[in-house]
């Protein structure tokens, strides 16, 4: 399992920052072999020979040899393609003889004609033959300068391709002629030509070549791109420009993003394009394309099509990417790349090792977490079946001979020297031998079907398996001194061209990695025929699978495979860790919350009782919540739960004579936090006491009558106040928070009333939120007007003014077991959209965050107190959509929370904060002062408002993680928080805020509210308390931490298969500049001493 996305990178020199990632070296230092090492590289070597024997026999000097016919094939110009794109493993393997033999046979060879009447592949000619004539060249010690003679005459030919004024070459020429054939290109063809090049450029001493080369890739480097570092798959030679936007790693696309690092490293370039490019990249894709298989939790890169649509495909042709992101993950010094760059190779691994043959098919598909298919037609029965199994499924089940899966376990036994590799290098030997050996000419051979060897052979021999396969399986068993990967590169042909050494304090990259700066823009066009890296020499004949007998996703066979068979893809997971346990020390802190309690009420009591706070540093009291005693009916929940039952009594008694007909202040009334402290707390009373208590009920219904004044002008969305007086709105704009998070409440008060008018005014608000469109998928702007119903502005945020519109998407999903899929749906939406567009990571600490995405669409890198309930929520939602990816993501959340309280003087957390990440630090407010950038240096983040106003969220989050893993941890944070109460909050009458975090000195806010007795308590007396009270698969809490309960919970929530909400119409910005309501208002703190 790979963590969620962390990135640590130089940021510049603007901020001062002492962040600099010098290069790190690939290879683990002092590699040694085993020793059964030896054995399996002779069997490495025989098998070459074995092979290079039938081609010898048959086919020399032909391009390929047919080693089931005896016959043989010209794909490639007939120039011998087998025979150079051999020379270099020859010479690795010291096989002298065949070696001087195929540099006998290059040097014959007229490359200003092709042999055939075909034109000439420019990316094809250049890593076979031109990346063969000069690793040869090199690995030769220059012993053989007419290589590079040829190498030359070569490359002149190739120069044709640059005809015209845009810097990609045309993909195929004509030899005869010199003229280009005239067809769309992909970055694959036209940016996989660095290396040679450069290499060219480097013995001859002509520039010119270099040029040619790297503009190329520096051209689509430079490319506006449909999301950052990743173009589009196509491209047009005549103008330079994109031709359609399919993302992928696989064919079309790999080996231009392979040369960005290794052009990096073999040129030591100061250009900084290329590392930046492929950082960019790699982050891009980690954050909208890394997935995992609901099966097995394998990781793959998934496709992202011309219409935006996630296809959850995959390749054997991809696979290169796991040794590449070893390598860029080492150079970069980067342990996350490093890290999800095995993760990888392992699921790369597994198409081998479900395999019948023990060998990997040519394409295959996932179904991840959140239930997608592969974006075309959904998988047949037999797929379907396949993927329970072994945690994908097959699209095309040949194998052509590809090395992809083999040179990335060579790069992971060379960087870790785990044996594990050598072992799957074994098994892959193992299985060749068996299953592709022609015992008739002793060559080798491709297999129709790897799952049904009994389909057949192909008859071809392609001249990456000389190349590559047997290159990389032989130098996996070989002296890992022996083309050491700190001194050569590969080309994409497993050619190895010398590097120069590279000094300790190297660094790969500026450390920027900005977003593209105008949007991008595409042409539609053809691509070319099968546009993957090493296209075969000639095509297939053969259907290469069995015939795919769609059925409907909806039969009722595969629905039963789905919801029984596949539990982990769509039954919804229970949220608490079962059989949870709490150690011994946990009733001493269990006490040490009720103490924090019943000494915070005492001093309510005998101060404030019957308003609504306390104000403890003045003996005072305030009422800020309309004076009808908020304290109180928000702590009866607290009080129930900890068995303070004469409290809770008392609050009865107390609530049973609240008189909601008008305020009891000039004030008007908020229908957000009215509805959450005072209808969420009276009715989560009556229902915790077993309705013994109807006058709560009654209250509730009261209360919920004069709140249903704020739907009286015909809006589906409610206004925000009202005067009670004369039930009448006041009319101004709303946020989403206020509209959003009232379902739980009068959804609860229509269950106990029989009135389901209560719950449809609502759930339609909540609804109509949902189906407006968005500045992001699933995520709503913050502002609203009940008015006309629509955004105002296009703010983005998890945080105060839109939070708990997000945490009642799913909790009303949860509490209600609605059959409408949209809540959940827009729930998963939502979090999808934020991991791709909004998830960040800090350059120092690497903690993750959501930042904010601003009505220019700018991301703003800040984070609050507020915003720290979705770890939690995250961890709910997670379990209900059994979505790991989710889950895992969601604790990195809560950990990055966590350390807003462990790097402040106080042990507490601030009220705002913000980070620096690798794109930026743009908060739209002012850049961090020197002393907020010493802070951040040291942990991490820096504060923007050191306020404490007794928050809950962290510990709210927290009290998830410690319920849903069980993790000890979040029980030492719990405890490590209650001393931090004890140490700067409390008073001598009770509990306050404080005005510095990070001063242990601080002053003091005069004021407790009522969200302390009912949040902050609450979550940390469950934290301590046994697990099966108030369980969270039995209860769903509200915004202020009211438990309600909730039904048995249904088998899936939202859409089984696809539960991404794709937009129905463009986001509309209106009214940018519009007020908002305050953000979670809070009444004017009063500072004392």
């Amino acid at each position: 399992m790979f963590a969620a996305p962390t990135f640590f990178f130089a940021l510049g020199a603007s901020l001062s920052l002492p962040i600099t990632c010098y290069a790190g070296l690939i290879q683990k230092p002092d590699l040694k072999l085993p020793p059964y090492a030896e054995g399996h590289r002779e069997h490495a070597k025989s098998m070459f020979l074995e092979s290079y024997d039938a081609y010898r026999n048959y086919a020399f000097p032909h391009d390929n040899v047919a080693p089931i016919s005896g016959g043989y094939s010209d794909g490639r110009n007939g120039w011998g393609a087998t025979i150079i794109d051999s020379m270099s493993t020859m010479k690795i393997m010291g096989l002298d003889a065949l070696f001087s033999e195929a540099v006998a046979h290059t040097l014959n060879v007229d490359f200003t004609a092709s042999k055939t009447q075909d034109t000439v592949s420019v990316f094809e000619t250049t890593i076979r033959y031109l990346g063969g004539i000069l690793s040869a060249y090199e690995l030769s010690d220059g012993q053989h300068p007419q290589l590079l003679t040829k190498a030359k005459q070569l490359a002149d030919q190739l120069a044709h391709a640059w005809k015209g004024s845009s810097p990609i070459p045309w993909g195929h020429i004509d030899f005869q002629s010199n003229s280009y054939k005239l067809q769309t290109s992909n970055i694959a063809e036209a940016g996989t030509l660095s290396l040679e090049w450069a290499t060219l450029a480097k013995h001859t001493g002509n520039h010119t070549y270099h040029n040619l080369g790297v503009g190329s890739a520096r051209h689509i480097a430079e490319m506006q791109t449909p999301l950052p570092g990743l173009p589009g798959q196509g491209i047009d030679p005549k103008t330079g420009s994109a031709v359609g936007s399919y993302i992928t790693w696989g064919g079309g696309s790999d080996s231009y993003f392979e040369y960005l690092i290794k052009y990096a490293r073999l040129n030591l370039t100061e250009d900084h394009i290329f590392a930046d490019t492929w950082r960019t990249a790699v982050d891009s894709s980690i954050k909208s394309l890394l997935k995992k298989s609901a099966i097995k939790g394998d990781s793959y890169l998934a496709d992202i099509d011309n219409n935006g649509v996630v296809r959850h495909v995959s390749s054997h042709l991809a696979c290169f990417h796991g040794g590449n992101w070893l390598m860029g993950g080492r150079l970069l010094n980067n342990e996350t790349i490093f890290n999800i760059g095995l993760a990888l190779v392992d699921g790369c691994w597994n198409t081998y090792a479900q395999s019948e043959t023990g060998i990997g098919p040519d394409g295959f598909a996932y179904i991840p977490s959140d239930g997608q298919t592969a974006g075309e037609a959904p998988p047949t029965l037999e797929q379907l079946e396949f993927y329970l199994k072994h945690g994908f499924y097959v699209r095309n089940a040949y194998y052509v001979l590809r090395p992809e899966v083999l040179g990335s376990n060579y790069y992971a036994w060379r960087t870790t020297g785990d044996e594990k590799y050598l072992q799957r290098a074994i098994s892959a030997m193992d299985s060749f031998r068996k299953y592709l050996r022609i015992q008739k000419t002793g060559g080798y051979a491709g297999l129709w079907d790897v799952n049904n060897p009994a389909e057949g052979f192909i008859d071809d021999t392609e001249s990456f398996w000389y190349a590559e396969v047997l290159k990389y399986l032989f130098l996996t068993f070989d002296d890992p001194q022996h083309i050491s990967l700190d001194e050569y590169v590969f080309n994409t042909e497993a050619h190895p061209f010398k590097v120069p050494h590279m000094s300790p304090d190297h660094v790969f990259g500026s450390g920027n990695m900005s977003p593209p700066s105008k949007p991008h823009s595409a042409v539609p066009g053809t691509l070319p025929v099968d546009p993957s890296r090493k296209t075969r020499s000639k095509p297939l004949t053969k259907s290469a699978s069995i015939h795919r007998k769609y059925i409907d996703m909806r039969s009722a066979k595969l629905f039963c495979l789905l919801s029984a068979a596949l539990p982990h893809l769509v039954v919804a997971e229970k949220i608490q860790l079962p059989g949870l346990k709490l150690p011994s020390s946990a009733a001493a802190n269990r006490a040490a919350v009720v103490n924090l309690f019943n000494d915070s009420y005492a001093a309510y009591q005998q101060f404030a009782f019957g308003h609504d706070d306390v104000s403890p540093l003045s003996h005072g009291f305030s009422d800020d919540r309309n004076g009808w005693g908020a304290s109180i009916v928000d702590a009866m929940s607290t009080m129930h739960i900890m068995g303070l039952d004469d409290l809770f009594l008392e609050a009865v008694n107390f609530s049973s004579k609240i008189d909601f007909s008008h305020s009891l202040t000039p004030d008007t009334v908020s229908v957000f936090e009215t509805t959450i402290r005072y209808l969420g707390g009276l009715l989560s009373a009556y229902e915790l006491s077993n309705q013994q208590f109807p006058v709560l009920l009654q209250k509730a219904q009261e209360l919920g009558d004069k709140l249903a004044f704020a739907w009286s002008r015909g809006n589906v969305v409610p206004f925000g106040f009202l005067d009670f007086s004369s039930n009448t709105p006041s009319i101004a704009t709303s946020n989403i928070a206020e509209a959003g998070t009232l379902s739980l409440e009068f959804e609860t008060l229509s269950k106990h009333t029989g009135n389901q008018t209560y719950a449809n005014l609502a759930i339609g608000s909540l609804s109509h939120i949902a189906n407006l469109p968005a500045p992001l998928p699933g995520l709503a702007a913050q502002g609203i007007d009940p008015s006309s119903g629509n955004f105002v502005g296009g703010y983005v945020t998890w945080g105060g003014g839109s939070d708990s519109y997000f945490e009642y998407l799913i909790k009303h999903a949860r509490l209600s077991n609605t059959d409408d899929n949209l809540f959940a749906d827009t729930w998963h939406t939502a979090v999808d959209s934020s991991i791709t567009t909004l998830l960040r990571t800090s350059t120092v600490g690497d903690h993750v965050y959501t930042a904010d995405f601003d009505s220019s669409r700018q991301i703003r890198h800040v984070g609050s107190h507020l915003a720290c309930f979705h770890g939690g929520n995250w961890l709910m939602g997670g379990k209900l959509l059994n979505n790991q990816t989710i889950i895992d993501v969601a604790l990195q959340l809560i950990d990055g929370c966590w350390n807003t309280y462990a790097g402040d003087a106080t042990g507490i957390g601030p009220e705002s904060f913000a980070f620096i990440s690798s794109d930026g630090n743009f908060t739209g407010g002012s850049s961090p002062t020197s002393a907020q950038l010493s802070f951040y240096n040291k942990n991490g983040y820096y504060i923007t408002n050191g306020n404490y106003i007794l928050r809950p969220e962290v510990l709210e989050s927290n009290f998830y993680a410690w319920r849903v893993t069980g993790d000890t941890k979040y029980l030492d944070r719990a405890a490590s928080a209650i001393q931090s109460f004890n140490t700067f909050l409390r008073t001598s009458t009770g509990f306050t805020g404080i005005i510095d975090v990070n001063n242990v000195h601080t002053g003091r806010f005069d004021d407790t509210q009522s969200f302390w007795f009912a949040e902050v308590l609450k979550y940390l007396y469950l934290t301590f308390d046994d697990p099966s009270h108030i369980s969270l698969d039995d209860f769903v809490f509200n915004t202020e931490a009211h438990p309600f309960k909730a039904p048995p919970a249904k088998e899936v929530y939202g859409t089984a298969t696809g539960r991404i909400r794709r937009p129905t119409a463009p986001f509309v910005l209106r009214n940018p500049n519009a007020p908002l309501p305050a953000v979670s208002p809070i009444p004017a703190l009063r500072k004392g001493n």
